[in-house]
This record gives C-alpha cells, structure tokens and sequence, in this order.
C-alpha cells in the first residue's frame, strides 16, 4: 500500500522538479528586410511574451545599429561609418566607434590568414562589379563585364597596408584617395555573433537568426534536439542539398547563386578573385561552419576562392567544418553534414 502510494508521489516530485528546472517555452519568430540589404528571420524559444518582444526588438536595434557602422553606400548624421571612411580616403584620418575597429581589425589579420582572398581593401575593384552588376540587373540585355584595363588599374589601389589603423586614437585611415574599404566577406558574421550576444545577455539560450544566410544556432530547440540547417541546393534554391545539425554553432554559406549577373549566358557572381580580378569559378557553393560567424563568413568567401588543399588547411586552422558543392551538382562534405 505505502509503495502504491509513494510512487505516484515520486512521479509528481519529478514533475515539479522538471518544470523548475527547464520551465515550458514557447516559439516565437520574426523578420527583418532592413538590415544588411537582405531578408533575415529570428526564431526563438522564451517563457513569455514579454520576454521574447524585448529580445526580438534588441537584436533588431543591434543589427540596424550595425548595419549603419558597417554600410559603404550611405551616410548617417551623426555617424561616422565606412562610408566616412571610404570618403575621407587620402585625405584624414575618421574617428571610429569600437566596433568599426574591432571589425576592420579581424578583417585585416583575414587578409593575412587568407594569404589575401579575402581583402578589405578590395573596395576600388568590388565597386566596379557592383556598378556592372546593378546595371545589368536594371537592364538584362545591356549586361556588360568591366573592361580589364580598368579593373587592372583600380587592383593597384588595393594593398592592405593602405589602411591605417590607430587603436590608441580610435582613428582609421585609407593612405590612398583612389582605395576603399568593402567588408562584405565579414561584416554579416561579425553582425550575427554581436546579434548572438544580445541575445544571450537577455537570458535566451534557444534561438536561431538566419541573417541573409548567416545562420548562427543558439543551444537546441526547446524538445531539446539539435537545430537542423539546410545547405542550399545551388540548382533549386528552394531544395536542401545537405543537412547539418546545429548547436552553438554558425553556419554560411557563399555561392554563385546568391548575387550574380548573366551576360550572353554565362554568370557571374559577386566574389571576386583578387588574382584573376574575376569571379571565382571553383565550386557552385561553398558552406563552413564554426563557433564565430566572423569566422564562417570570412572562411566561406576564402574557400569559395582558394583551391581545395589550400582550403582545407585554412579551415582546419580554424577547426571549422566544410561542405562544397561543384558545379556538376557532386558533394564533397566532412562528416557532420549529411548529404541529401
């Protein structure tokens, strides 16, 4: 009888102590057009709505905070940015926010790591592509590739060692009026993870923000398994060529299907080859997962650049995990991804 008894107790005491200890949450998502020219979505798991409401509007205030510091085309009053910077190219050195050194800073050591694939300083020939770019999509049939002559010249205007950076003073400064910076190989990851942060300081340890294909996964969801993310199939986008499950991990993706123009057929895609000044043309996509989207982001645009071997030895400097897909639709993918 006591044992009859005892047990259902056992069984409510278990109950209530589970519940303490992991209280029930619930999901709530949102969406974002307004940052970093992209569409981004946040999904997260919290014990109320008022809760969630304040999570979701922080991460918001933090990414157009961000994407402002980080923005090459626009001006914001009272802010000095990278367009101040790019602005005042050759002429003075621009008072920066701290984290417009800290990015730029990591963008610099990339250059080194990456043995230059990826260049901040690779404004004055990125610029010329964009322009090509943005008018081939406003008008297909006068698509149009830069002349080489051009892209040449504007190449000499790239070397890294034209920015200047000046922790004491807080200063940054381009030693070249015809250089500018682009952080575009860095500047969603480094969004993503200061996106991570607040998140994590507002006491929410299951969430996932996808920002523009930057997807940075916070713990598990709240049935306790793994986030799956897809890897994009680069010949239907609306498919998944891989899967990988995620847990207090980034994952990135940089492919030839993301941004790119067609002229007489062929595409071309928005990462450039600072060697060949042209878009590189190894793989369909290249996807890397790692602790920090900083170092995803940088490492997918490295990858999508450098040839296998020399990628492979770049990403197991970082410990980080990799999944290309060539061209001719096969996969080549370490362990943690499963191939679909």
């Amino acid at each position: 009888m006591k044992k009859t008894i005892l047990l259902p107790l056992l069984v409510i005491a278990a109950a209530i102590l589970i519940y303490l200890l992991y209280p029930r949450t619930y999901k709530y998502e949102t969406s974002f057009y307004d940052v970093f020219d992209t569409y981004s979505t946040l999904t997260i798991y919290s014990k109320s709505d008022e809760e969630a409401q304040a999570a979701m509007d922080g991460v918001h205030e933090e990414l157009i905070r961000l994407n402002q510091l980080y923005d090459i085309y626009n001006s914001y009053e009272g802010i000095n940015n990278i367009k101040t910077i790019n602005d005042n190219a050759g002429v003075a050195p621009v008072e920066v926010d701290e984290d417009i050194m800290e990015l730029l800073k990591f963008a610099k050591e990339a250059y080194y790591d990456t043995d230059g694939a990826v260049n901040p300083m690779m404004g004055a020939v990125l610029s010329i592509w964009h322009d090509h770019r943005t008018a081939a999509l406003d008008n297909p049939e006068k698509a149009s590739l830069p002349d080489m002559n051009e892209l040449k010249e504007a190449s000499e205007h790239t070397d890294i060692s034209l920015l200047v950076l000046d922790e004491e003073n807080s200063t940054v400064y381009i030693a070249d009026s015809e250089a500018s910076l682009d952080v575009g190989a860095v500047a969603k990851g480094f969004a993503a993870d200061k996106a991570v942060a607040v998140l994590r300081d507002m006491g929410i340890d299951s969430a996932l923000i996808n920002l523009g294909g930057n997807v940075c996964a916070i713990g598990r969801q709240s049935s306790g398994k793994p986030w799956n993310i897809g890897v994009t199939n680069p010949e239907n986008t609306t498919e998944s060529s891989a899967v990988i499950t995620a847990e207090d991990i980034s994952v990135v993706t940089s492919g030839s299907y993301q941004r790119y123009f067609e002229v007489e057929g062929k595409r071309y895609n928005h990462i450039i080859d600072g060697d060949t000044l042209m878009p590189a043309e190894r793989y369909a996509s290249v996807t890397v997962t790692a602790e920090s989207s900083a170092v995803a982001d940088m490492l997918s645009t490295a990858l999508f650049i450098l040839p296998e071997d020399e990628g492979d030895k770049l990403a197991d400097k970082y410990g980080a995990g990799v999944c290309r897909i060539y061209d001719d639709g096969t996969i080549s993918a370490d362990k943690m991804f499963t191939i679909r």
